[in-house]
Parts: structure tokens; C-alpha cells; sequence
């Protein structure tokens, strides 16, 4: 028989959208279809006759169908928000579902090969501890791997071994593609008569267990000589579990095609082997003879992860049974498998303690356990669909509070308080959620909520958000990361559940501090290593390094002041101040109250959350504060340590005052021909993201649009609006003189190779720190030039110059004061808003692109991951919202699908959109008439759309930026994810902003002082000689100078080349020429480049590059330093 090939399909945030999600071309009124309710879920009558599915060209008509499959047509057009999702859905289970058994044959004689293996091993009589570690380790070269505390000689119970009574090769229902490596679980029953009846107490069971793994690698060892490479690994990262992991051999691995597989020798018990009254979650089985030290306080106290492994050793072959029993009644069960699978893997839930300790077998236990509860109503029912079973779990996990304890197939028990997560299964005495710890039982309720709402959305398509987007990268998903050393909070031989036990004191310490600073605390724990059978495991297996994750919430992330108790509240203090130590102060208010308080540093160099974090790890933990905080290695990078990474808009507040003034002063002049009707800022200053602040740089023309009422007086022109404009200017400039006293106002004009454009404005000085460039909106200018392209008898040329004035008018009157205006709003929504432009911004400007990006585009991209953060929460932090906007922009495929972006939600916590179906349909329309237009994408590349511009090109329109920069900004962006990556907490930000240059052609070397480094080299000399020249230096406006020559350039270069470079002083411009320019070709005359005969070729030339260098060089002289020709490597 033929094998069957498995498709496979790479699940990550690189994943174009193929399959599933390029069928996004699906006509779009099919997302605006009803989405499934709660009600909904609950069904169990088939949907109403009226609904209609879509039948396929070639199907049979539906009176032809079987009675089940009208059913299944029915209920599935109304368990599914829209046909398109059904379809996305499906190609998905068809891509990641797989079956290693059919697949792979190699891989089932080796399963049948250690079975027999383990089935033929000989008995081995009881023995003592020291006899058996002897034994072992003299015969086999095997160290037992005891879980700790280890037996020492005074244990009096001995240690045997026979072969098990039986062994279960595990199939994982839904088992998914997983990085191309095989693995199983082969489950061993260990014989009833190794065992005695109180050895669920003081981990003698886990010591007979791993002694009955050792012999089974003995005898492995000894039987498949080269066949398999052995070693101990722990089953879901519980130290309590010890396995023996078996993996191809130096014979197989040497065969070409090998597969690469691993096979988990996993142990079960007798299910009723142990009394299940005394393991019960809230009963202790470790007493104080086994424990020392600090420990041994705690011993009387509930071990409920201890007696959850007991267990769940105990009922794993109960559970096999009845995973399959579920599958066999609900046949959407293996595809709901699937997709919690995918859906937990994207975001790094899996079975280990370590990784929140649910993964896909808790998943589908849950799921069978609802369908099986027979207590009071069920929340699951099997008529279900895999997409209901999935909504459904969802909702059961993110809206069920599961610290209260939820009991299924049965009453009776009283469980006591508790903060840990149970679901409780009454007819097997077992807690699913055992492994799961306060902080991993919120982060996936957090995720359970955040993926809820996503797929509640009526409007938008969240498929990739949901199943393919990877959302497990820490510097990604958490606002603030800090990594600390916590090897005073362990020893090499305290137990994991002591050890878990201290973690979830620490997590209550940092919850109670933190308070409503945070959404969500993390702890994030580094997975047990396999090692050699050979070496006596002494290495901490509990890891020695802790990162703490944490979602802030911005509206009291940064409070400066924690208020506390009254001074009439003795009891409240006392606790306060043990809490706190010194750091608690009675401090009386403006409002006259006296109370405790916390007074915290605000400093942009390290993050409020910082310093209580800190603070209470040292204080209750004897931590070391010294750890590695992701956040303050953003303010130690070079290339970052001068930017204002201050939260809020502050630092604007100066032009904020300077702007209401002129509105005021302007509103009250009398004078004016017409009244007023709005004055509006429109310069990046005023939406608070300059990439340097009013206070670090000189002053600059802030640009305002001024529009009077409306007027039947004003021409009827174009050309006689624009002089109308100039006497306006004229007047308002001599109003605005002789009512403000030192305040000068000057026309000038622009625009003039370009006559349907506007031609004038008015600069006006308040005072030194605020300039303003006033310019004149007249709405009938934009009927005028719509009137004109419509005309039959306009020339081309005339067209071409009425299209690129409208656009401007577009640009500069209309959209640039509503995306001020939003801005703005959102800046005040979200405080770290500003930050995180600007630091795309030094992004762009490090990387040589800023002449290609518009400063709006830009904004957009970084306002995007706030007004639609999926599958995220909404960023806090700088440095999060600019990572995930760099993981945008590596994920968006602009050539094929169209970024859009709300800039007016109608909340910051809601899914709420202020798109409607009518308005979503009009853009992705707008998209495919453009790439019909233009399919080389010459004159848009990037189709941005946002709320107040459903045409998605008024700021890229006209290669703003080139085919070949978009290109490139992907590239950088997929190369930063990269790095960020690969970095983790040791991250060195600064590398991304460092640009490779190999790429160019030629690089201008810029002399010092035209650039950031040399001005500022320069300014602290002379502020060290002369104190009354540090201020009057900044006025050297070096931006302007190179703007001039760039443009002189520009015309020396023709559309031969492109300049790249940034606008915040880098010392060098880039250029790469055109490969058309490079072709050599026969003479003529405006051939639109300096040529030379071609080297080899009499009759054909090639472009002379050497000598328009030269020429540029001669033209920026004083400012160029050099002209470097960048040698290409061979490839």
C-alpha cells in the first residue's frame, strides 16, 4: 500500500496566507453573516428551513441528500458567523492533521520493537535503596532517577521490579504537525504487588516509579544494542515523573530518510491501588520526617499537587477509555482536538507544569467531561460542531471562574477555599486542572477571553489572529518583562511541589503590590532538561532563572502615589508597613486627609512596575533586584539613550498653549472680510510625535489650516481662489501684528511650478518657542478639480496636474486635520502612544527610509497594534506596541490584502469597531480596483486605509513609499522579529536599529557637522567654553542644508537613483541605482543621464555613475566627506 504523504503546513506569524487564508477573496458579504451566540451553543434542534445553504456547482440537490447530511447543511450555516470561516476552518484540519501510524511504518516497528523489549524483561527480586542504585549502576551503568527528596539509608521499604501487567501504545486525539519530530507516549502498568498500602505517603510511590523506569532502560539498553539512544526526560515537566525517552540510534540515524521520532516510556497505576479519601486535593500525604529544614513548617499543609499526580497516575487509562468512547458519540470530537491543539500551541500552552499545564489532553478531557457530565445542565452537547465544541471551551474557560470549584459527575465533596483552579471529576477523584498554578490558570483565561472576543466580531476576519498567528513570544505578549535569579528561593533538593509552593507566595506578593497597576502577572518558568542515564541527576531541575511577565494597565501603570491606610486604622497600618517596610510614609494631602502612602520615582529609565517589583523581591524574597529588565535595556542603548521615551504628551504641552493662543487671538481679531469657522492644527508636533521634542530641538513652523464660513463672494476660479487666498494672508497678517505685541507674521508662497495647487501662507512668530505656518482651506476647490477631470477638454497634461492638485487638496485640507484631530485623541487614550511612534520613527529614520515613508503612514502603522492589538491585549509599554509593529509589518503581505486601521474605537477595552460591513466592502473593493490599475504596484504599493479614508491611498499614493522600499522595510521588519526572537530577555535593542549597508550601491559620508553626533560633539564644547552660546547653537539648523542638497542631488541623479536617508542626523546617505539605468544601450539624444561609450562596445554606452557621483560630490562640497562605490560580495 501506497504511503500516505502528510501536507504540512507551518504555523507561525512568517505563514503567508495560502490555504485557509488567501480565501479571504471570498466575496465579503459573507462575513457580516450572523455570528454564534450563546444561545446559539446550546442548540440542539438543526437550524430553521429558511436558512439556504450555498450548494456547489456539481452537488446534488438537496432533496437528494440524506436526512443527516441536510442536518449537518443546516446546522452548519448557523453554528459558523459566516460560510468563509467554515471554509478556512476546514482547510486548516485537512493541512495540520496527521497520522504518524499510517504514515510511517519505520516508526511502528520501533514501537512494536520496545514493546517486546519491555514485555520479555525478567524479574528482579526486592531490594534495598543502596542495593538497587548498586545494582544498577555495576550492571547496567544506570542511575536511578529518584525524584526528590531522594531515599536515604534509613528507608525501610524495599525496591522490585516485574514485567507490567500490560502496555498501551498512547494515541493523542488531534494530534497536529509538530516541527516535523514524531512523538508518542508508550504506557507501562506497573504490577499492584510492587507496591504497599501507604505508599501514597511521603513520595515512596515516585520512588518504586522511577526505580521501575531505571530497570525498563536497563533492560532496553541491554536488548537493543545501537537500535535506540536512550535517556530520562519528565512527563509534562513533573519532577514527580521520571521517564525513559527512546529515540532512533546510531544505526538509525545514519540511514538517509530516517524520521525523526521519540517515544515516551510513561507508567500507570492500578486504579485503585491507593484509597482515594486519602488523596484527596485538599488532604496531605507528605509528613515531616521526610522534609528538613523550612520545609519540614509547611508539611501538615494540603499537597494538592502532590496528590493530583498520585492521581493522575491512577486514572490515566480511565481517561484513554474515555477520550475514545467520546470520539466514538461526538464525531466533531478529533476535529475540535485539532483546533485546541493549534490554538494552544500558537500560544505556548502545553501539558508541563512549566508551559501553564494544560495542554491538548487536559483540553479534550475537559470537553468529554462536559459531554459526560450527567449533574444539572451540561454546557456540551455531542450534536455539537468542532467550531460550537471550540467557541464553546472558550467560553467555559474564560468566563467560568474555576478558583470556585466545579464539580462534575457527582456531589458530595466540600472542598475548602482556595485560589487554585479545580475541575473536579467526581467519579474518578480527580482534579484535571492539577498542574495548573494561579498565574498560568489567568493567563489562559485571558487568552480564552481575548480569542472570544475576536471571534465574536461581525465585521472582521480574525482567522489568523486566532490559529496562525504564533503568540508566544514574550517581548510580544507582555508589557514589561524582568528577569531575576531566584536562587535564594530554591536548593538543589527541595521538591517541585515545595518549590511551586514558594512561587505561589511570590505571585500573591506581586499581585497585592502591584494592586490595579497590572491586568495580568506571569511567571514563566525554563523547562527540566533530558539527561544521560549515566549521570546522577544533581542539577537543579526546578531552573535557577525566572522571568516575570506582565500586562499593564495604562490608566494607573505609572501612578506616582499609592494612598494607604487612615492613621485611625491601627490594625490596616500595621499590616501596610510590614508589607512595605520603609518605603511606607504618613503623608498629609491637598486635600487635607493624612494617610500612608508610597511615593514611587517617575523616571523614564525604568518603569514604575520596575520599582515595586524590585522592591518587594528583595524585601520578602531576599532576591537579587540586579535582574535583566528588558524595559531599561531600551533606555541604556546607544543609539536610544537621548530620545524622550516620556509617556503621556508633556513634553508638547508649551505648543499645545502656543496653538490655543493663536486660536483665541485669531477668533477675536476684528477686521476680517469673513468670520471663521475652524482653525485646526495638521503638523506631527501637535499630534505629539516628532521624533525630537520642541525642548530638544529648534523650533519649527507648526502647520495650521485656517477656514472661514462659507461665501458666495469668493471666485469662481482656481487660479482666482489663489490670489483671494494671498490678499486674505495679507490682511490676517497685518491683524495679527497690530493686535499682539512681538508677534511677526510674514506671506510667502509655494507651489509655483504647480498652479492648481495652493500657492501661499503665512508664517507666524508668537515667541521663540512657536512658529506657525498658516495656510487657507476653500472647500469648492475640491469641486472645482473634480469638475476639471471630468472635462472632456482637458489635455493630459492637464489631467495629470488637476489629479496631483486634487490629491494634495485631499491631503493638506482635508484628511491631515481629521488624522491630527484622531491622533490626538488617541494619544490622550493611550499614554505610551507617542513613545512608540517615535521610536518607529528612529527606526525608519536609523534604517534610511524616511523619505519614502510619509510621517502619517507611519503613524498609522504604530496606531494599528492600539486600536486593533489581536490576538494581543492593547500594548502599555513603548517598547512593546513598536516590537509588535515591527512583527506587523513582517507579517502584512501589502501586494495581496490591504492594512486597515481604526482610528475612531469606540472604546479602549472593546472589540467595538466604527467600520461597518458597508464600509469594510467599499475598501477591499478599493484594493482590487487598484491592483487592477496598477498591477506592478508603480503607483501604490502599500494600501493603507483607515476610518476617514476608505480610499486607503491618500498617503501612498504616487510610490510613497517604491515597490522596491516597501520591499525592503518588509525585509528589515522579518529580520528585526528575528533578532527579537532570538534574543529573549538578553535582547540588545540597540541592534535594531543598526542598518546593513552592503545592500547600496554608494554611500555618501556626511561631514560631522551635519550630523546628530558632530552637532551635539560640538554644542558641549562650546556650552563647556562659552556658557552663553549653548542655547544660540541649536539654532544651526542642519536639516534644511542637507534637505537643499538632497534635492540638488536628486536633480544631478535624475530617476536613476534612489537616496536613502534619515532624518535625525545619520552620518551617511545611501543610494541605489537603477537597474534599468545600469543596461547599456545605443546613444541618443535626452537620454536623461550622463553616458560614456560602454567599456568594450563601440556603438553602445552605459551610464557614466562614476562622474554624476563626482558631480554630487562637487556640489555638496563642505558638506560631503566622502563617496564610497560599495563593493558587492560574489554569491
Amino acid at each position: 500500500m501506497a504511503q500516505h504523504h502528510v501536507k504540512r503546513r507551518k504555523l507561525s506569524h512568517n505563514s503567508i496566507r495560502d490555504g485557509a487564508s488567501a480565501i479571504r477573496a471570498t466575496n465579503l458579504s459573507e462575513d457580516s453573516a450572523s455570528d454564534t451566540t450563546s444561545s446559539d451553543l446550546h442548540r440542539t434542534q438543526p437550524a430553521s428551513a429558511n436558512s439556504k445553504p450555498n450548494l456547489s456547482k456539481g452537488s446534488a440537490p438537496l432533496k437528494a441528500r440524506s436526512r443527516g447530511q441536510n442536518d449537518d447543511l443546516l446546522l452548519a450555516s448557523s453554528s459558523y458567523k459566516s460560510s468563509l470561516l467554515k471554509i478556512q476552518l476546514d482547510e486548516l484540519l485537512s493541512e495540520v492533521s496527521v497520522n504518524y501510524r499510517e504514515s510511517l511504518p519505520l516508526y511502528q516497528s520501533a514501537v512494536r520493537r520496545l514493546e517486546d523489549i519491555i514485555r520479555g524483561l525478567r524479574p528482579k527480586d526486592p531490594l534495598s535503596v543502596q542495593d538497587a542504585e548498586k545494582s544498577l549502576r555495576k550492571s547496567a551503568g544506570i542511575e536511578i532517577p529518584f525524584p526528590e527528596p531522594r531515599p536515604g539509608k534509613e528507608t525501610n521499604y524495599q525496591f522490585a521490579f516485574y514485567p507490567p501487567a500490560r502496555t498501551d501504545v498512547v494515541e493523542e486525539l488531534g494530534q497536529v504537525e509538530s516541527d516535523g519530530t514524531i512523538t508518542t507516549d508508550l504506557a507501562v502498568q506497573i504490577p499492584e504487588e510492587l507496591f504497599q498500602e501507604k505508599d501514597y505517603l511521603n513520595y515512596r510511590c515516585f520512588h518504586k516509579r522511577a526505580y521501575y523506569i531505571a530497570c525498563i532502560a536497563a533492560g532496553v539498553q541491554a536488548s537493543a544494542r545501537g537500535e535506540f539512544r536512550l535517556s530520562y526526560g519528565y512527563e509534562s515537566g513533573n519532577l514527580l515523573l521520571p521517564t525513559l525517552l527512546v529515540n532512533p540510534g546510531d544505526k538509525a540515524a545514519h540511514k538517509e530518510d530516517t524520521p525523526q521520532w521519540c517515544i515516551q516510556v510513561v507508567t500507570d497505576l492500578p486504579t485503585d491501588i491507593f484509597p482515594t479519601k486519602r488523596t484527596l486535593p485538599f488532604l496531605n500525604c507528605i509528613r515531616s520526617k521526610v522534609l528538613k529544614g523550612p520545609e519540614a513548617e509547611i508539611d501538615r499543609s494540603p499537597t494538592p499537587f502532590y496528590n493530583g499526580t498520585l492521581r493522575s497516575e491512577a486514572t490515566n487509562a480511565s481517561y484513554r477509555q474515555l477520550l475514545q468512547s467520546t470520539a466514538a458519540i461526538c464525531d466533531s470530537f478529533r476535529d475540535f482536538c485539532v483546533l485546541g491543539q493549534v490554538w494552544l500551541r500558537q500560544r505556548g500552552f502545553a501539558r508541563s507544569v512549566q508551559s501553564v499545564g494544560f495542554g491538548g489532553r487536559e483540553w479534550a478531557l475537559c470537553c468529554a467531561l462536559l459531554i459526560e457530565d450527567n449533574g444539572g445542565a451540561r454546557s456540551m452537547f455531542s450534536r455539537y460542531t468542532s467550531y460550537q465544541l471550540f467557541k464553546t471551551m472558550l467560553q467555559f474557560l474564560g468566563t467560568k471562574d474555576l478558583t470556585t470549584p466545579v464539580l462534575l459527575n457527582g456531589e458530595g465533596i466540600q472542598f475548602p477555599k482556595t485560589n487554585q483552579p479545580v475541575l473536579y471529576d467526581c467519579g474518578r477523584n480527580f482534579n484535571v486542572l492539577y498542574k495548573m498554578q494561579r498565574w498560568s490558570y489567568e493567563h489562559l483565561k485571558i487568552e480564552a477571553l481575548f480569542t472570544l472576543r475576536a471571534l465574536s466580531d461581525r465585521q472582521r476576519d480574525y482567522f489568523d489572529a486566532t490559529f496562525i498567528a504564533k503568540v508566544n513570544e514574550p517581548a510580544l505578549r507582555y508589557d514589561h518583562l524582568l528577569g531575576i535569579d531566584i536562587s535564594n528561593l530554591r536548593q538543589p533538593s527541595i521538591p517541585q511541589n515545595i518549590f511551586l509552593d514558594k512561587l505561589n507566595k511570590l505571585y500573591d506578593v506581586l499581585t497585592r503590590g502591584l494592586g490595579d497597576r497590572v491586568k495580568a502577572i506571569n511567571l514563566l518558568l525554563s523547562e527540566p532538561q533530558r539527561h544521560l542515564l549515566s549521570e546522577k541527576e544533581k542539577v537543579d531541575l526546578n531552573g535557577s532563572h525566572l522571568t516575570i511577565g506582565v500586562i499593564l494597565d495604562p490608566e494607573s501603570a505609572e501612578r506616582i502615589v499609592d494612598r494607604g491606610p487612615s492613621p485611625e486604622q491601627k490594625i490596616e497600618i500595621a499590616e501596610f508597613r510590614k508589607f512595605w517596610g520603609d518605603k511606607a510614609e504618613l503623608r498629609r494631602f491637598k486635600d487635607g486627609t493624612i494617610s500612608e502612602s508610597l511615593v514611587w520615582k517617575a523616571d523614564s529609565q525604568e518603569l514604575i512596575v520596575s520599582q515595586i517589583i524590585r522592591l518587594l523581591l528583595h524585601r520578602h524574597f531576599q532576591l537579587d533586584a540586579q535582574g535583566v529588565d528588558l524595559g531599561a535595556r531600551l533606555a541604556q542603548a546607544s543609539t536610544l539613550r537621548d530620545l524622550d521615551m516620556t509617556l503621556g504628551h508633556e513634553p508638547f504641552r508649551p505648543l499645545d498653549t502656543a496653538f490655543e493662543s493663536l486660536n483665541v487671538e485669531i477668533n477675536q481679531l476684528d477686521g476680517l472680510p469673513l468670520s471663521i469657522r475652524s482653525i485646526m492644527a495638521t503638523d506631527p508636533a501637535m499630534r505629539y510625535n516628532l521624533l525630537r521634542t520642541p525642548s530638544e530641538t529648534a523650533p519649527s513652523n507648526l502647520d495650521v489650516v485656517l477656514q472661514f464660513e462659507g461665501s458666495a463672494r469668493w471666485p469662481d476660479n482656481l487660479l482666482a481662489i489663489q490670489r483671494t487666498k494671498v490678499a486674505f494672508l495679507i490682511k490676517l497678517g497685518e491683524l495679527l501684528e497690530s493686535s499682539m505685541q512681538n508677534t511677526t507674521a510674514r506671506v510667502g508662497l509655494e507651489s509655483q511650478s504647480a498652479p492648481l495647487q495652493n500657492q501661499a501662507f503665512l508664517d507666524i512668530a508668537l515667541h521663540p518657542t512657536a512658529k506657525f505656518r498658516l495656510r487657507i482651506h476653500h472647500d469648492r476647490e475640491e469641486l472645482l478639480l473634480s469638475r476639471d477631470l471630468k472635462s472632456k477638454d482637458i489635455s493630459s497634461l492637464g489631467r495629470e496636474s488637476a489629479s496631483q492638485a486634487l490629491l494634495a487638496y485631499k491631503r493638506t485640507f482635508i484628511h491631515s486635520p481629521l488624522h491630527t484631530q484622531s491622533l490626538r485623541a488617541l494619544c490622550t487614550r493611550h499614554p505610551s502612544l507617542p513613545a512608540a511612534i517615535r521610536l518607529l520613527k528612529k527606526w525608519i529614520s536609523s534604517h534610511l527610509l524616511t523619505p519614502f515613508l510619509p510621517q502619517p503612514l507611519v503613524e498609522l502603522l504604530a496606531v494599528s497594534v492600539y486600536t486593533d492589538p489581536k490576538p494581543w491585549d492593547t500594548p502599555s509599554t513603548p517598547l512593546t506596541a513598536f516590537l509588535r509593529t515591527l512583527n506587523l509589518l513582517s507579517r502584512w503581505r501589502w501586494p495581496s490584502s490591504p492594512l486597515i486601521v481604526d482610528l475612531n474605537p469606540s472604546s479602549s477595552s472593546s472589540n467595538s469597531s466604527s467600520f461597518t460591513a458597508t464600509d469594510l466592502q467599499t475598501i477591499y473593493t478599493n484594493f482590487t480596483a487598484w491592483r487592477k490599475l496598477d498591477p506592478d504596484m508603480n503607483t501604490v504599493s502599500l494600501f493603507l486605509a483607515s476610518s476617514i479614508d476608505h480610499s486607503g491611498v491618500v498617503w501612498t499614493q504616487g510610490a510613497h513609499p517604491p515597490k522596491v522600499v516597501a520591499a525592503r522595510l518588509s525585509s528589515l521588519a522579518n529580520a528585526a522579529v528575528e533578532v527579537v526572537k532570538s534574543g529573549g530577555l538578553e535582547l540588545s535593542v540597540g541592534r535594531l536599529f543598526n542598518t546593513p549597508m552592503e545592500d547600496y550601491d554608494f554611500l555618501i559620508h556626511l561631514d560631522e557637522r551635519f550630523t546628530r553626533a558632530g552637532i551635539e560633539k560640538r554644542q558641549g564644547k562650546m556650552g563647556q567654553k562659552y556658557k552663553n552660546l549653548q542655547a544660540g547653537s541649536a539654532a544651526f539648523d542642519y536639516k534644511e542644508i542637507l534637505e537643499l542638497f538632497m534635492a540638488d542631488a536628486a536633480r544631478v541623479l535624475g530617476g536613476n537613483a534612489l537616496l536613502f536617508h534619515g532624518e535625525d542626523g545619520e552620518p551617511v546617505i545611501a543610494g541605489l541605482w537603477n537597474p534599468r539605468s545600469l543596461t547599456k544601450r545605443q546613444w541618443r539624444v535626452r537620454m536623461g543621464f550622463s553616458a560614456k561609450v560602454a567599456d568594450g562596445e563601440g556603438e553602445q554606452v552605459a551610464m557614466n555613475t562614476e562622474g554624476m557621483l563626482a558631480e554630487v560630490g562637487l556640489i555638496g562640497e563642505g558638506i560631503v566627506k566622502r563617496i564610497e562605490i560599495v563593493q558587492k560580495k560574489a554569491t
